[in-house]
């Protein structure tokens, strides 16, 4: 089957069932926030630039991304997260509500809600401020989610780990995750961080960037051969049944699947890209393509395409399948 038919077959899937799907999203959630400025002087007090601050627009990241894109391809989500009691709580609880994402968030008092602040001048980043806590979450949160979860998780379709490292997915609560949910036949999807990716064993696809893949095996990546040396290594910690789709940036994608020989995917070339939250869309289709039974090489297809869009937008996007299917067609004779 070539491109075009994986393509169309998956986004018709999408329209015609997605609504019937239900996903469930565990991960660390965080608030997105974008910040214009403009230099207006030099201050008097150091050698320094000083900006006045226009608007602020603020946007889910990380899992609460991922959530966001899975209500807007039309599926029906919730999202399991941790956050702190504070006023950007708030902020990011209203923004998923707004947008029919179902929520169940645990609040630690000691721990701030993440906050990414992107500061713009003219169109470009500036800087970026990070606020958080990357400390592995409580024993006693812990026992909470896994327990709110293990009691509900039958009743979903798929189950995405979003994993950005700041202390929810513990290996504890990941690998308990995984085993409650392939005790109910529910697939498993990951999108990892860190240096030991041993908790994600047994997950059906997991979908690391160049870099977490050299970070994960040790292996410096810089060609082909490295590239393959890491996957075998990742390969036999994780299980021969765990797919992998290694996201490459300009230089597309590769699902390594234990029955195909691996399928590149070229990327679709934007002038200018912005890939925040690029990463969370392509997990959020992949979910959304096993929990509709697609097959693999057509979930990763459609994610290239959602991903081409994705960074063809400024800021953090939600995608949409129309805003999939559209460019799916403006691209139809050259994919």
């Amino acid at each position: 089957m070539n491109k075009q038919l994986l393509a169309q077959s998956a986004i018709d899937k999408f329209k015609s069932d997605g609504s019937s799907k239900r996903v469930l999203v565990i991960g660390d959630s965080m608030l997105d926030s974008f910040m214009e400025v403009e230099n207006t002087r030099t201050s008097p007090e150091a050698n320094c630039k000083v900006y006045g601050v226009g608007q602020a627009r603020y946007y889910p990241g990380g899992a609460a991304n991922a959530a966001m894109n899975l209500s807007k391809l039309g599926l029906r989500v919730e999202l399991v997260s941790i956050l702190g009691e504070d006023a950007n709580s708030i902020i990011l609880s209203d923004l998923l509500t707004t947008a029919n994402v179902s929520c169940k968030f645990f609040f630690d008092p000691q721990r701030p809600t993440t906050v990414k602040t992107r500061v713009i001048e003219k169109g470009s980043h500036l800087l970026r401020i990070d606020v958080e806590l990357c400390e592995s979450i409580e024993t006693k949160f812990e026992d909470e989610l896994l327990s709110y979860v293990v009691e509900s998780i039958q009743h979903y379709d798929a189950l995405l780990l979003s994993d950005y490292a700041k202390g929810l997915l513990t290996p504890r609560v990941t690998t308990k995750l995984i085993e409650s949910a392939i005790s109910f036949g529910i697939p498993v999807v990951v999108d990892p961080k860190g240096s030991d990716f041993s908790k994600y064993q047994h997950a059906q696809l997991i979908t690391p960037n160049l870099k977490e893949l050299g970070t994960a095996t040790g292996i410096g990546i810089d060609d082909t051969s490295s590239i393959l040396q890491a996957i075998a290594l990742l390969t036999d910690n994780l299980g021969s049944n765990t797919s992998i789709l290694l996201t490459k940036g300009a230089q597309g994608m590769t699902l390594f699947t234990n029955s195909h020989e691996p399928l590149e995917i070229e990327a679709i070339k934007c002038e200018n890209p912005d890939v925040t939250g690029a990463g969370d869309c392509v997990a959020a289709v992949m979910v959304a393509a096993i929990a509709l039974e697609l097959l693999p090489e057509m979930g990763a297809t459609l994610a290239n395409l959602a991903a081409g869009f994705c960074v063809s937008r400024a800021n953090t996007y939600s995608i949409e399948i129309d805003d999939i299917s559209r460019f799916f067609d403006s691209l139809h004779p050259t994919l």
